[in-house]
């Protein structure tokens, strides 16, 4: 998972195969962006103490509440992230239909597979909503498959 403000390349590049996603975090699915990060240790355990006031953008005024105050132009959740993950399929798996089941995005994302966009977060898009795509055509059986999501909060969707 890489932050879009550091990973510079494009859905087509990502989902590709041999992609160099180094220094990217690890996270395992499902995960929310902040979950991963508090599972690779870059933050800590927001639930202990005062922990969440370190998070970038989290030392707000306690005279407003937080969530209507705007988020600071150098927090890293202004921007989209990435998940990328590579994955088998068997050989003897051609001719056969292949859907691709995301039991939930937040809050809208565009889908890329083997360099090709399946999904795109016009459509993508919903709390936690639940997606299905048809992959049978993008698939590739006895190769690898590399499957990219970029997701979009509300604010880095709307370039604010």
């Amino acid at each position: 998972m890489q932050s879009s403000c550091e990973a510079k390349a494009g859905g087509a590049e990502i989902s590709t195969a041999g992609f160099n996603a180094k220094g990217w975090h690890h996270t395992d699915i499902p995960s929310t962006v902040v979950g991963a990060l508090v599972s690779d240790k870059t933050y800590p355990d927001p639930t202990y103490g005062t922990n969440l006031k370190s998070f970038p953008g989290m030392d707000y005024s306690s005279k407003t509440f937080f969530a209507n105050q705007d988020m600071p132009k150098g927090s890293p959740f202004r921007c989209s992230w990435w998940f990328r993950t590579e994955f088998m399929v068997p050989a003897d798996y051609t001719r056969k239909t292949a859907w691709l089941h995301f039991l939930g995005i937040n809050y809208r994302a565009n889908v890329w597979l083997n360099g090709q966009k399946i999904g795109d977060a016009n459509d993508v898009a919903g709390t936690f909503a639940t997606f299905e795509f048809n992959v049978s055509k993008v698939l590739q059986t006895g190769k690898p498959n590399s499957l990219a999501v970029r997701c979009h909060s509300h604010l880095a969707y709307l370039g604010r």
